[in-house]
Parts: C-alpha cells; structure tokens; sequence
C-alpha cells in the first residue's frame, strides 16, 4: 500500500542520512582534529608568541584565550568525544546482538564489518592512532624525538596488528602489516 511505500521511502532515506553522517564524521575527523589541536602551537619570535599556523595571532592574549578555550572544549566534543562515541555505540549494539542487523550494518557497518567479530572496534583504535600520530607532528619539534615516538607508536601498532591479525580477509591483513611497516 502507499502508507507502506511512503513509511519505507522515509526509513531508507533516514538510514543513508545517517550512513552519510557517520561516514563523514571519520572522513573530516583527522583534518579538524589537526586544526583544533594547531591553536595550541605558538613559536617565539622576537620574544613573542605567535600562532605557528597564523603568525598574525599572538598567543596568550585575550583573543588567543578565547580561542583556545573554545578549542579545549572542541577537544573534549570531538577529538575525545566522537571516538568515545562511536566506541559506546558499537559496544552496545555488540553486546546486543545487533551488529549482523541489516539496517545496523548498513549505517555503521564500514566500521565493524571487515574486521574480526571479536575486534569490532578496531576502525576506532585506527582513528585514534592517526590523530595521535598528527599531535605529534604538531607538537613536537622537528628532531630525532619526533621521529623516534613517532616510529614507536608505529611499531607498536605494526606489533599489535601482527598479532592479532584483526582483519577477517588474510590479504587484508598482510597489505595492513605492509602499510604498517612502511609507516
């Protein structure tokens, strides 16, 4: 009947916003965590601060203040809050059964549904270790240090995904470890 069509017609577009949501939510997180996290990053010239990414902002000043508490609660919302999110979301569905729910995986299933059924929340930890690895591009000087934590972060992740093999695709796995290695 039409008010069966017209109901369905609603769900499908419903389910796609949100698939959209959330699929743009991971593409844009990387970039906004970056620009959130630079308004922290101040150099000292001619014995002032200034905003590394915009030298005509001098740090700590009133301007600055305003914009870097709005920053800090920006990295409470988003860069903490949105993987916390989505980690409660797919524990929840997981321990209800829910991922294998055709209108679940449809919405968040790039999240969960190329890795193991045990490490569905492995696209989160892939989340966090890139915008940890970006602050610390941010924050840390161009030294050996930078390039050492960096390769230790790397490594342990190389180790961890050696071991646990999260993907349920073995060539998935082995091109993840190749990627891993080159990083």
């Amino acid at each position: 009947t039409y008010k069966q069509k017209e109901k369905q017609f609603f769900s499908t577009i419903h389910n796609r916003f949100i698939y959209i949501l959330v699929l743009l939510t991971f593409l844009l997180y990387p970039s906004v965590s970056n620009t959130i996290l630079r308004i922290y990053k101040c150099e000292e010239i001619d014995h002032n601060w200034y905003l590394s990414s915009d030298l005509n902002i001098q740090c700590f000043d009133n301007t600055w203040n305003s914009y870097s508490t709005c920053a800090g609660f920006f990295i409470f919302l988003y860069i903490i809050g949105i993987p916390l999110f989505f980690y409660n979301k797919l524990n929840y569905l997981q321990s209800h059964n829910k991922l294998n729910d055709s209108t679940i995986s449809y919405r968040y299933g790039f999240m969960y549904m190329g890795y193991k059924d045990n490490m569905w929340w492995f696209e989160i930890l892939e989340l966090t270790r890139k915008t940890i690895l970006s602050a610390s591009i941010i924050y840390l000087q161009e030294s050996p240090t930078r390039i050492v934590i960096s390769m230790f972060i790397c490594l342990l992740y190389l180790l961890y995904i050696t071991y646990r093999n999260p993907l349920k695709d073995k060539g998935d796995d082995f091109l993840s470890i190749l990627s891993g290695t080159e990083l």
